[in-house]
């Protein structure tokens, strides 16, 4: 009877060694795979959140015709972004006087003021768990000074091929910025502060983390010899226009000079309503009339009627040689004015309401036949 042999022969220290380097080479290969699309997934949701930041700013802006300050943290001084663990971001915008929403803000610069745009602060985190920054150009953190012909005051950068400074624009309104992958310069929920990015090798991630309306918007580069140095911030800049053509296609907001001569006809309305419970008396001013009297720009509207020294109140009497001359279809009983958009009489924007003595005694009807003198 013949027996077999067995020979059980195992991998060869040079086999095990190919196969240690194969599966080397796999694990690196999947972890650089891995590490890619897990950037990805930070880098698109950093920027889906920047649209719903955007989104929710829109909103803000047909309700208060302003826009929020940055979160800075009131009493800090203007100069400083003193957020720390016992004082962390809480979302709040803060201006130069706490709670005075016709003060300017305490800064240009700050973390996003994600709970006053009433929004969550996981909201207001980037891929990478920081808070996203704020910038916003002076005056549109007031009312008053709001118009919906207004342009924003900011610039936004880029580098050419050869790596000298372009700007996009320099009328941006706000801008969202995430400081990207290496985080520096961003702020924690926790109120700490990573490591502001180096002013000599990399002056542009610099340029957005300081208190000016100065930021860069750059490709993303991992070469730290690049113009400007590495970049992989990631920054939404807001324009005047993605914030009011919204509102105007909806209908939410109408254009304001349209607005203002809605406004002076209201008043004109509101003065004939006057004249009907005073004996047709006209009244000397119109600031008890019930009605606003500041227009969309924040400006007084004036009245001025058709009188060399007005006294308190006037009629429409036969006698009058002002009200009731011989043509008096041409003859100017009142006139409303708003400035406009420059606040500033004449300039060609003023916004004006004239009414005739004629017209006057047409709104009063038959009011003026039967109650007037």
């Amino acid at each position: 009877m013949i027996r077999l042999r067995r020979t059980n022969q195992g991998f060869t220290l040079a086999e095990m060694a190919i196969v240690i380097v194969i599966a080397g080479i796999l694990l690196v290969t999947g972890v650089k795979v891995l590490t890619a699309q897990m950037d990805s997934a930070s880098y698109a949701a950093t920027r889906t959140k920047q649209q719903v930041i955007k989104q929710a700013m829109i909103t803000y802006l047909a309700r208060f015709q302003r826009l929020p300050c940055p979160d800075t943290r009131q009493g800090q001084g203007p100069g400083a972004l003193a957020f720390s663990i016992a004082a962390p971001p809480d979302g709040l915008e803060n201006r130069a006087v706490a709670a005075d929403v016709t003060s300017n803000c305490s800064r240009f610069f700050g973390v996003l003021p994600y709970a006053t745009l009433g929004l969550t602060r996981e909201t207001a985190q980037d891929g990478w768990g920081n808070l996203l920054s704020y910038q916003i150009a002076n005056g549109w953190e007031l009312t008053a000074n709001f118009a919906d012909t207004n342009v924003g005051s900011a610039t936004v950068n880029d580098r050419d091929s050869a790596g000298a400074v372009v700007a996009l624009t320099t009328q941006s309104v706000a801008t969202v910025i995430s400081h990207g992958k290496n985080g520096t310069g961003a702020f924690t929920s926790k109120g700490t502060r990573a490591v502001l990015p180096a002013a000599g090798t990399n002056p542009d991630e610099r340029e957005n983390t300081d208190n000016d309306i100065i930021a860069f918007k750059r490709e993303y580069t991992d070469d730290a010899g690049a113009n400007g140095g590495s970049f992989d911030d990631v920054v939404l800049h807001i324009m005047a226009d993605d914030l009011i053509m919204p509102l105007r296609r909806d209908g939410t907001l109408q254009n304001m000079n349209s607005t203002a001569s809605q406004q002076l006809e209201g008043i004109s309305q509101a003065v004939v309503g006057f004249m009907m419970g005073a004996g047709c008396n006209t009244p000397g001013n119109i600031s008890g009339l019930g009605v606003s009297t500041i227009d969309t720009w924040g400006t007084t509207i004036v009245y001025t009627t058709n009188y060399s020294s007005p006294p308190a109140a006037r009629q429409l009497t036969a006698s009058d040689v002002n009200l009731n001359p011989a043509g008096d279809s041409t003859t100017t009983a009142l006139i409303l004015t708003s400035y406009g958009p420059d606040r500033a009489a004449g300039g060609g924007d003023d916004v004006v309401l004239s009414r005739t003595v004629g017209q006057m005694r047409g709104l009063l009807g038959t009011a003026y036949a039967s109650r007037c003198p």
